[in-house]
């Protein structure tokens, strides 16, 4: 994931947040670069992060990812990388990390009424976790709220993405490649800049 993609500041200046909820947050790059986007714009946005700061299997497995979880007694310190860059940033008054997993978050936001107006997934990679992540908090959007996420070029996730699209009736933008929102009117009306590679996709990529 390359956290400082212009993708973020496209969103955000569009959808102008109040609350952005992101999905899968490793050590807060991108939650650090969409906080500071906002701060630019004179939003006073609050992003929720929802991740269990544990890693994924695939950080469990491979090498060069094991090493950046810096586990201490068996644990990873991954939740202390995030605080300390948020920190870092200046951004601790407006990133709150929600320690559980993606099923739990939805099921509490749920439960308590919560809404935001972003959110983004960057969580699971596998065709499931990306469906059930759409199923669960695509009603936890406002009116007029934008889902985006991350790794359209992991063919289960590109597939998760076109098959939930074509679900809820989304036309699927694509963004270099990798990243895919669900367009709003509100997008169509505002079209992404030109560097990003925009384009409305109906399938994945061929390999």
């Amino acid at each position: 994931m390359l956290a400082d993609e212009p993708v973020f500041e496209w969103l955000i200046k569009t959808v102008r947040p109040e609350t952005i909820v992101e999905l899968g947050s490793w050590q807060g790059h991108s939650a650090n670069h969409m906080a500071d986007i906002c701060k630019a714009e004179g939003l006073d946005s609050r992003i929720v992060c929802v991740d269990t700061f544990l890693g994924g299997p695939e950080h469990w497995v491979l090498g060069d990812t094991i090493e950046t979880m810096r586990r201490r007694n068996g644990m990873p310190t991954i939740l202390e990388a995030f605080l300390g860059n948020t920190v870092a940033r200046g951004n601790e008054g407006r990133i709150f990390p929600f320690t559980v997993d993606t099923a739990t978050g939805w099921q509490v936001m749920r439960d308590l009424g919560f809404k935001a107006d972003l959110i983004y997934v960057d969580a699971g990679h596998a065709y499931h976790q990306v469906v059930d992540e759409v199923h669960g908090y695509l009603p936890r959007l406002n009116e007029g709220g934008v889902m985006f996420g991350d790794d359209y070029y992991f063919e289960p996730v590109a597939r998760a993405a076109q098959d939930m699209a074509k679900h809820y009736g989304f036309s699927l933008g694509v963004l270099q490649r990798r990243k895919w929102v669900f367009m709003t009117d509100r997008l169509m009306q505002n079209p992404a800049p030109e560097e990003l590679g925009f384009e409305i996709r109906t399938e994945p990529y061929p390999d």
